[in-house]
């Protein structure tokens, strides 16, 4: 049974009077060059490396020879 425009402006009018809640958004850096945590640095280096496709290609070529 299809809704009545009536019975839709309704719908809308009291979905916008729902309150809302928000909490504020904190940034806080990860690369320890920013001022992120010193800690951060060999788990950063390792995943660059891994994502590197020269080093990659480099690692294969090393242990095939």
């Amino acid at each position: 049974m299809p809704l009545r425009p009536s019975s839709l402006a309704l719908l809308g009018l009291s979905a916008l009077a729902m309150p809302v809640s928000a909490s504020p958004l904190n940034y806080q850096p990860v690369n320890p060059s920013f001022g992120g945590s010193p800690l951060n640095g060999n788990w950063l280096q390792s995943q660059a490396t891994a994502q590197n496709i020269f080093v990659r290609k480099r690692q294969l070529a090393d242990t095939v020879a």
